[in-house]
């Protein structure tokens, strides 16, 4: 059985894990940037604007766009 912190029936499922999940993007975006500087950097999570924002921040970037309402679009679509 999957994690109760990140299987989708969990109860509070989103607001189990964002302090682990800010100190994995505060490690490895710097580490894309550096990298690849000029690369669009896209947040696929879900909750969307959290990361997104805190990937803006550690980046640098005025833009760092979410796709958590794309992806709920897509499920919606297909229920």
């Amino acid at each position: 059985m999957a994690d109760r912190a990140t299987h989708r029936s969990a109860p509070h499922r989103r607001l189990r894990l964002p302090e682990t999940n800010a100190e994995v993007f505060a490690e490895i975006v710097p580490q894309w940037v550096a990298v690849a500087p000029g690369a669009v950097l896209m947040v696929v999570t879900d909750p969307p604007d959290p990361p997104a924002d805190l990937t803006r921040h550690v980046a640098g970037r005025d833009r760092v766009p979410p796709t958590g309402t794309v992806i709920d679009s897509l499920r919606f679509r297909v229920q």
